[in-house]
């Protein structure tokens, strides 16, 4: 037998991956995979987490602002992160599913170890994108923050100014 065959009922979701550039992975393994790479450990979500939050908390502190142009152009990128993300997580039900390898124990093997890489502990795909997801999300609030400092800098800076423009 070769390659992916779903359940009766399960959708066929070796082409329908999301891939950020190059041609469709050959099955959501490799679309996720290949989005994902080898560096969305435990430690790598983390730190990356943490990086997150120290954004945020730059952002709620007034010690990070940009202009509405700029915020903008980044919460539209977090925007379409969102649904790429979205659309994998609608590829990876599929994979949710335990694959029919057949009836002998390593096939058996195989297709509870495929069912966990796709949503069964913290090391699977399906955690790595809710952890994703969670980030993409922290940094949209820190960018929308931060624009919202901005107009408060300016909205400040014009009436600290206000008084030297009436004098003129």
């Amino acid at each position: 037998m070769t390659g992916f065959v779903p359940n009766p009922g399960q959708p066929d979701v070796r082409t329908t991956g999301f891939v950020p550039s190059g041609p469709p992975a050959p099955g959501i393994g490799g679309a996720v995979g290949s989005f994902f790479g080898s560096s969305m450990s435990k430690q790598a979500i983390d730190r990356t987490k943490g990086e997150a939050q120290k954004l945020t908390d730059a952002a709620n502190s007034g010690g990070f602002s940009i202009s509405p142009e700029g915020a903008d152009a980044y919460i539209a990128a977090f925007d379409r992160f969102d649904e790429a993300i979205a659309s994998i997580q609608t590829s990876l039900m599929g994979a949710k599913q335990i694959p029919r390898l057949g009836d002998s124990p390593y096939a058996q093997a195989v297709s509870r170890h495929t069912q966990m890489t796709a949503s069964g502990d913290e090391k699977s795909y399906e955690t790595a994108l809710l952890s994703l997801q969670e980030i993409v999300g922290q940094a949209r609030e820190a960018f929308i923050k931060a624009k919202e400092k901005y107009a408060e800098m300016d909205a400040d800076a014009e009436q600290t100014f206000k008084p030297l423009n009436s004098e003129a």
